[in-house]
């Protein structure tokens, strides 16, 4: 049995109040599903719980979290969880994680102090793709990103400038995790962002130290995982994605 409910908004002050109508609605599936999206900004939260009839293992999951710091600006984490360990299961995980979510806060601000700086205009060097410093012509920023897939770690930097910004907003990161129990072929993490905090600030060790912050952000331990998909997680970081177009459009 899952919970059937679809349109709900709620505060970061009373995150699980859901509307009288929604309590005790039911649907028998073979799947729970709940979507839900956090804006970090208005201290809101849109939820939907469905059920449904895919075919997965115990759970799978879908995490991005893109925070913009030019104007517009844009702090939103999103989230599908899709599961059948429990009765009601997508509801059992949404309670027990938001609560976490809203407390780690904190942890995005940490980023963007990290990698922003509202007073730098120019940036003058970045890392490439071998970590070595480039001179950057008109640059607002560095991009650099860190993906794992199968164990092996790739990089990317380069220089961004007025030439790129119609195709990449200005300054921000992404999160996205995409995972599931049993381990899913398609299981990735990946970190990729946009800084001008200092001249190189894209370089692989800035990269690390960020992967280390985002890693930070999501509560693992709350998704109740067996013994493998936690040694999957141990040796693969939480790293952030450069979604071109979903952000583009947020941003516009």
């Amino acid at each position: 049995m899952c919970t059937n409910c679809n349109d709900i908004a709620l505060s970061f002050n009373n995150p699980a109040a859901f509307p009288p109508n929604c309590e005790g609605k039911f649907v028998e599936a073979n799947v729970c599903q709940v979507v839900f999206r956090m804006n970090y900004l208005t201290k809101e939260i849109h939820l939907n719980f469905t059920g449904g009839d895919d075919q997965i293992g115990n759970y799978h999951l879908d995490l991005s979290v893109q925070n913009k710091f030019d104007e517009p600006t844009i702090m939103n984490a999103n989230i599908t969880y899709i599961c059948k360990t429990v009765a009601d299961c997508a509801k059992v995980f949404y309670k027990s994680t938001i609560q976490t979510l809203i407390q780690n806060e904190p942890i995005i601000n940490k980023i963007r102090a990290e990698l922003f700086d509202p007073m730098v205009t120019n940036v003058q060097q970045c890392s490439n793709n071998q970590d070595q410093p480039i001179t950057c012509q008109n640059g607002y920023g560095c991009h650099g990103y860190e993906i794992i897939e199968n164990g092996k770690a790739d990089f990317e930097g380069e220089c961004r400038n007025a030439s790129t910004v119609t195709i990449f907003p200005r300054l921000y990161f992404s999160i996205t995790l995409v995972q599931g129990d049993p381990p899913l072929s398609s299981d990735w993490n990946h970190l990729g962002f946009t800084c001008n905090k200092q001249n190189l600030c894209n370089s692989r060790q800035q990269i690390k130290k960020m992967v280390a912050l985002a890693n930070d952000f999501y509560p693992w331990e709350l998704i109740g995982v067996n013994s493998s998909t936690t040694s999957f997680m141990t040796y693969n970081y939480l790293l952030v994605f450069l979604l071109m177009l979903t952000i583009y459009i947020f941003s516009d």
